[in-house]
């Protein structure tokens, strides 16, 4: 599961980083917030990601991958995800989706993470959290756990 996880967020950072290099946005403010400040476009495609901020996120669609986020300024974790959102994820990654893996066995999985403290969990939401701000570091610490 580890190795999906920073799949994920390796995903993610790629993603913003072209953002980031675009539109000249420096790594300590949110690309969310710059999003609901119409600095670019809510929807729009950059080197073949597709993207659409909503709510409190943004959904990426690269070739047959979906990968949906939250990263609203809630609290100190700059990538949320649900069970579902990174369940999305997996069916929908070629190198994952074979892995007949489940709802059930993904949650077993990313408690193990929550209990070796790679990844927290919001008990009001059960929503899961990345641990540690800003991407860049929290990619370091999980490469060090690993």
């Amino acid at each position: 599961m580890k190795k999906i996880v920073k799949s994920y967020l390796i995903f993610i950072d790629n993603y913003e980083s072209l953002m980031r290099e675009k539109y000249n946005i420096e790594k300590n403010i949110s690309l969310w917030g710059t999003a609901q400040q119409n600095i670019f476009d809510k929807q729009g495609v950059i080197n073949n990601y597709k993207y659409s901020y909503h709510g409190a996120g943004c959904r990426l669609e690269k070739d047959t991958i979906i990968c949906e986020y939250d990263s609203a300024p809630l609290n100190e974790f700059n990538v949320k995800f649900t069970l579902d959102k990174f369940l999305e994820y997996i069916e929908t990654h070629p190198a994952f989706k074979e892995m007949g893996l489940n709802k059930d066995n993904v949650r077993i999985e990313l408690y193990k993470l929550v209990n070796d403290n790679i990844i927290s969990l919001y008990d009001f939401s059960k929503d899961f959290d990345i641990k540690t701000y800003p991407m860049a570091k929290y990619l370091e610490l999980f490469q060090a756990k690993l």
